[in-house]
Parts: structure tokens; sequence; C-alpha cells
């Protein structure tokens, strides 16, 4: 007699994917590193890296939308800023802007 089957083998593929962002169809390899890019772009880490500072961050809603703001210094006196829909939209703006410094 076969075994029963568990939560994970009960939910449909679409169900997974709608918990978990990600297609669950794929080998976990390209499951993680897909999650883990999805992430990193999210993160200020590769610009503080890079001497900035961050001087304010902040969520928002703006007629309902939500937003995000960050701004950055740098110790040579530079600063920058990025909005966006997302943190990874608003950092991207961030990183476009500082290029290689």
């Amino acid at each position: 007699m076969p075994e029963p089957l568990n939560d994970w083998e009960q939910q449909s593929r679409v169900e997974r994917e709608k918990q978990f962002g990600y297609r669950t169809d794929l080998r976990w390899e390209t499951r993680w590193f897909a999650t883990v890019e999805k992430y990193r772009s999210s993160s200020a880490d590769d610009i503080r890296d890079k001497g900035w500072t961050v001087a304010g961050h902040n969520d928002y809603r703006l007629h309902g939308a939500t937003y995000t703001f960050w701004l950055f210094t740098h110790p040579d006196g530079r600063w920058v800023k990025g909005e966006g829909k997302t943190d990874a939209e608003a950092l991207n703006q961030v990183r476009a802007e500082i290029g290689g410094n």
C-alpha cells in the first residue's frame, strides 16, 4: 500500500508557486539562485561596501500606492537618492547613479 501524500505533494504546482514566488518544477539549485538574486537586489550591502552610508530610508503611501525611498551619502560630500515601488527598484536607481564609484 502506498504511503499517504504529504502536504507538499497534495498542493498543486500553481499553489506552491503562489506561496513561494518562483517556479517549483525547477531544480532546487535553480530556485535557490533565483531567490538569492531576488533578495540581493533588495539589499543595500553592495552600496555600503562602496563607502556609501544610508542617510534615510522610508516606506510610504501616495494615493494608496506603496513606495520606498533611499538616501545615501558619501564621505566626500556627495549624495544620491532612489525612489520606487520596491526596494530593488529604488536601489537600482542608486546603483545606476553611483556607477563604479
